[in-house]
């Protein structure tokens, strides 16, 4: 062994991790991909203000969980790791819910909005909420 690794300046190769792929993540990030292309693919059955949005946020959060899973979720993404089935979870939950509320109207409104109703109430009034959050 060369004197550089024994004073620990460089790893030793043997003791290094070798790259894996987070399959969590990577399922993750496929499912929310599927859960964008239901919001965004699938017409609503009544006019909703926020697919658009829904769609895409559900799209960048597929591709950062895909991206991160293939990478092995290095960094400050480590610490996602444990949630790998959480997010699956997450998004198949926001795909039935997407489902049963703005694509098939099989839950009646106004007890049951669809997600893009509610991410409305938030762009809508972010400036009241955050009022009311402070007092």
């Amino acid at each position: 062994m060369s004197a550089s690794v024994e004073a620990g300046l460089i790893p030793d190769a043997r003791e290094a991790r070798p790259w894996q792929v987070w399959r969590g993540g990577t399922l993750a990030g496929l499912g929310w991909l599927a859960a964008a292309a239901v919001v965004l693919g699938w017409p609503d059955s009544d006019e909703y203000g926020r697919t658009q949005l829904l769609g895409g946020a559900m799209a960048v959060l597929g591709l950062v969980f895909l991206a991160a899973g293939l990478a092995g979720a290095p960094g400050p993404l480590a610490r996602l790791r444990p949630s790998g089935p959480w997010l699956i979870a997450l998004a198949a939950g926001l795909v039935a819910w997407e489902l049963v509320t703005a694509k098939l109207d099989i839950l009646p409104r106004p007890f049951f909005v669809a997600p893009q109703a509610l991410l409305e109430v938030f762009t809508d009034d972010y400036a009241k909420l955050g009022e009311s959050v402070l007092h």
